[in-house]
């Protein structure tokens, strides 16, 4: 549910609004000098124990309507610009709206700029992921134990709780990429199977 601004719009809170933003003409972006959220770069005002995004709240002091469930959607003539709180440059539409301008403008993360390709260290490999059956050790026991010569892969499942179409991902690397036998502390000819 969205935090009601209208309401704690004083003189006061206004003025302190405005003092954050870097007022230039009307057809440029008006930077936040403020806060900002980290990752989206979003202006940040803090109201009455609320944390609102700078440029709603400049859509409700110029247009005097709370968008209420509603995006507040950024048309910068430069391109859009988190941190603009140009009234001129904002809009309210829908969460649907909001996509398509999105995709319109080219800004969704797709290829080469998502996240899993621009932070790669950011993304959660085997024992981090949250739902992992096997641990780093286990996984260079079962690679080794196929390595060995043990090739019952139903056997290796049922040994680890895991299916045997997990242990073929294990063995031919679509699983645990990063695990290489390098790491390996245990020797495949001491694996006896069950």
């Amino acid at each position: 549910m969205p935090k009601p601004i209208m309401a704690h719009l004083s003189p006061e809170v206004i003025t302190k609004f405005w003092s954050y933003v870097n007022i230039k003409g009307p057809d440029e972006c008006w930077l936040w000098m403020g806060k900002k959220k980290a990752k989206e770069n979003y202006g940040i005002f803090f109201l009455k124990g609320m944390i609102l995004y700078s440029h709603r709240v400049a859509y409700c002091i110029s247009s005097s309507e709370d968008p209420g469930a509603l995006n507040v959607l950024h048309d910068c003539p430069g391109g859009d610009n988190p941190q603009c709180a140009n009234p001129g440059h904002l809009r309210k539409g829908t969460q649907l709206e909001n996509v398509a301008d999105m995709v319109a403008k080219n800004r969704q993360a797709t290829g080469d700029r998502t996240g899993s390709r621009v932070h790669p260290e950011r993304q959660a490999k085997g024992e981090r992921v949250n739902t992992a059956v096997l641990n780093t050790d286990q996984v260079l026991e079962i690679r080794n134990a196929y390595n060995g010569g043990y090739r019952n892969m139903a056997g290796l499942g049922r040994t680890y709780g895991v299916g045997r179409g997990t242990i073929s991902k294990i063995i031919h690397r679509e699983n645990w990429k990063h695990i290489t036998m390098a790491t390996c502390t245990a020797s495949a000819a001491g694996w006896a199977g069950t």
